[in-house]
């Protein structure tokens, strides 16, 4: 996520850089001392992510926040004060997370986790359900398949998080035993034409990437309650609830995972 960090401190300011160079999902664009700086950059730069100080010269952090969001809505805001008496504005504003200082690595990464659930929910309209049965909603609403087959191959590719499967590999998966012959590669491009269709018809095409004689999914074109279950560095095990994919015998194999990260979370460890 592009970040922005005002804060007048300049200690304040080299300590978290410090910090963010050690977290991935973070990259830190720009840091300043002066709240008109930083809507001069956020002008002219977009952003995704301001951790904002609340007693600012200028103008104040909350202030800040609220013009940084008339630039762009969709920037996700983060608050750090000494002093928790300006987290009900903070909220208001629909900041997700409010760092009272002194704070460490963990909370950062916490409040950079949090901020990046909700950049994405703003960002993308299209979530692919895999905890229970599979399912696809476009902007919160249900997609209908008419060919159960195209929707398994959807939920097979979910399920490979982004690796190419090939021809063969779909045949299997949606036939089981059955040949590789001219019979079932004829119902696999139906399969994957109506695919395309439906996709195509609810906004969604760039969820299928093709390649020669496979195909796979863009992972960054839909959120999926799976993927942001592995992505939480603090995964909580009570979020998985058991069952993924049922309606498919394919999908054991990581259900089997999910159960074992589910086990060493209750032990109290982290993967």
């Amino acid at each position: 996520m592009r970040t922005i960090i005002v804060d007048d401190e300049v200690l304040a300011l080299q300590l978290f850089q410090m910090e963010c160079e050690t977290i991935s999902e973070l990259q830190l664009v720009a840091a300043f001392e002066s709240p008109l700086a930083a809507l001069e950059y956020v002008k002219q730069n977009p952003i995704d992510l301001a951790i904002l100080d609340i007693e600012l010269p200028e103008m104040n952090g909350i202030e800040l926040g609220q013009r940084l969001k008339n630039i762009d809505p969709a920037i996700v805001l983060i608050y750090i004060s000494a002093h928790d008496e300006y987290a009900m504005q903070a909220y208001r504003l629909h900041a997700p997370v409010y760092l009272e200082k002194p704070y460490n690595r963990e909370d950062i990464l916490y409040a950079v986790y949090t901020a990046k659930l909700l950049h994405r929910r703003q960002a993308k309209k299209i979530f692919a359900r895999t905890f229970g049965c599979f399912d696809l909603y476009v902007n919160e609403e249900l997609v209908h398949f008419s060919n159960k087959k195209s929707k398994e191959f959807l939920a097979y590719l979910v399920d490979r998080r982004g690796n190419s499967v090939n021809n063969d590999q779909a045949i299997t998966v949606l036939w089981e035993d059955a040949p590789n012959d001219s019979i079932y590669q004829s119902r696999l491009r139906r399969v994957i034409k109506d695919l395309r269709d439906i996709l195509r018809q609810v906004g969604a095409e760039d969820m299928l990437v093709s390649h020669p004689n496979s195909r796979s999914v863009n992972v960054k074109a839909f959120d999926c309650d799976y993927y942001l279950y592995l992505e939480n560095p603090n995964r909580d095990a009570r979020v998985f609830p058991g069952t993924y994919m049922s309606e498919y015998s394919w999908a054991e194999e990581t259900l089997g995972y999910l159960n074992s990260l589910s086990t060493y979370q209750d032990k109290g460890g982290y993967l």
